[in-house]
């Protein structure tokens, strides 16, 4: 199961992984208030979740991402998101939640 936490904009995960948001639609979880149901979902979220290959496991999550397209069982309404301007003499800052400046350079 997903670490997934709700916030007052709705819901978001403990980390950043694709499964964490598409596990939440499949049969019998908490937050699948719908009752959406999809045998075919539920097993690439399952092989995805046994997975150690990173192609294959990827290959299972974007077929259940599009069996959730197609089914369409839910319309996101709000996509949090955040932009940022950084100069292009600025190099190797990495956002990640937080700034992370430890390969971070400037040049001229």
């Amino acid at each position: 199961m997903a670490s997934i936490k709700t916030t007052s904009s709705g819901l978001t995960t403990g980390y950043n992984d694709p499964y964490a948001m598409l596990s939440v639609m499949m049969s019998g979880e908490n937050y699948n208030f719908g009752k959406w149901s999809n045998k075919q979902y539920d097993q690439y979220l399952t092989l995805s979740s046994e997975e150690m290959n990173v192609k294959k496991r990827l290959t299972d999550l974007v077929k259940a991402g599009q069996v959730l397209d197609d089914q369409q069982p839910l319309t996101p309404l709000y996509h949090d998101g955040q932009a940022w301007m950084v100069r292009k003499n600025v190099h190797g800052l990495v956002f990640n939640g937080s700034f992370d400046f430890r390969n971070t350079f400037v040049t001229k």
